[in-house]
């Protein structure tokens, strides 16, 4: 039983990272890359994850670029793709996100930005869906050359499952442009700081995850041209301990009728603190770090995730 239990509240923490949050109100306009100009993004994570004693570590490695085509009265429309992708590590969940992720490499995208160059919506919807509809036929084909018709047809609902189904969602979910923009038209003096408040649907059932944010400027150069900024975002204890109660009723039906027992026993925390370092407007760097835990029975799963980011010119710039 506790096993199932286990396992249920370890896929709620894989889940609960990919909720994004939502970026800052845009202040004054100082992101302004040039029409024409290619940018690179290189993207290293690590995530380890604990539970009961043992311990797994998975790397991400990709890189994307992005183009800016053209500034318009609400912001900018760029073109986005992902060139390159390794996924290694013992996690059991290693493979499944590398399967997730590979059709997406290669696609596309044509996306309205705000002036933060926040994505909104993706343009070519209809095109990003057909290829990813193809590349997941390809992978599940593949896969099913060597599995049984029901563990192939599984896939391809998992799969299909991870595709975004409106422009604005798969805006949303464009990997690391959404957090970019959190450093970007922040309109903050030095030291200054700004409180915020955030919510997010819970991807299992919903309920609001709401959040509280602290964004700092703390530190100008003396050319005034490069800023760091740091931003914290603290879950609420309460949300997040109904998002792994969640979890447990849907991943481990057969720990149902122990649900009072396990709540009354349980903790979870997720606290995330973002470094960005801007330059001439434009996030240039984030380094990232994420912790959850969750207390049960007095057992603890732990998930450490850290990112960095650089963004550089893919050619001389206009």
């Amino acid at each position: 039983m506790f096993e199932a239990i286990v396992g249920a509240l370890a896929a709620s923490l894989v889940t609960l990272s990919a909720i994004a949050p939502a970026a800052a109100d845009p202040v004054q306009s100082l992101y302004d890359p040039p029409v024409g100009s290619r940018w690179t993004i290189h993207t290293q994570s690590r995530e380890d994850d604990t539970r009961v004693g043992k311990a797994s570590t998975t790397t991400v490695t990709y890189a994307a670029e992005f183009k800016i085509i053209e500034k318009t009265p609400l912001g900018f429309r760029l073109t986005y793709v992902m060139r390159d992708l390794d996924i290694r590590g013992d996690a059991p969940n290693t493979a499944l996100s590398k399967v997730l992720l590979q059709p997406r490499i290669g696609v596309v995208n044509q996306v309205t930005a705000d002036r933060n160059g926040k994505p909104v919506r993706v343009d070519n919807f209809a095109d990003v869906q057909a290829a990813y509809q193809k590349g997941i036929a390809d992978t599940v084909a593949a896969f099913a050359a060597h599995a049984p018709p029901e563990a192939a047809t599984k896939m391809h609902g998992i799969l299909d499952a991870s595709i975004p189904r409106d422009p604005e969602n798969a805006a949303a979910g464009m990997d690391d442009l959404p957090l970019l923009a959190l450093g970007q038209n922040t309109g903050l003096a030095l030291d200054e700081v700004r409180n915020g408040a955030e919510v997010a649907s819970s991807p299992l059932s919903g309920e609001p995850i709401n959040t509280t944010t602290t964004l700092r400027l703390t530190h100008v150069d003396a050319a005034g041209d490069k800023q760091t900024l740091v931003r914290t975002e603290t879950y609420d204890p309460a949300a997040m301990k109904r998002f792994a109660l969640d979890a447990i009723k849907k991943l481990a039906p057969e720990a149902r009728e122990k649900l009072n027992e396990i709540e009354a026993q349980m903790s979870a925390t997720r606290v995330d603190r973002t470094e960005f370092t801007v330059e001439h407007g434009m996030t240039r760097a984030v380094s990232a770090d994420s912790i959850t835990e969750i207390e049960e029975a007095g057992l603890t799963l732990t998930k450490h995730q850290h990112k960095e980011i650089t963004v550089t010119p893919a050619q001389p710039l206009p």
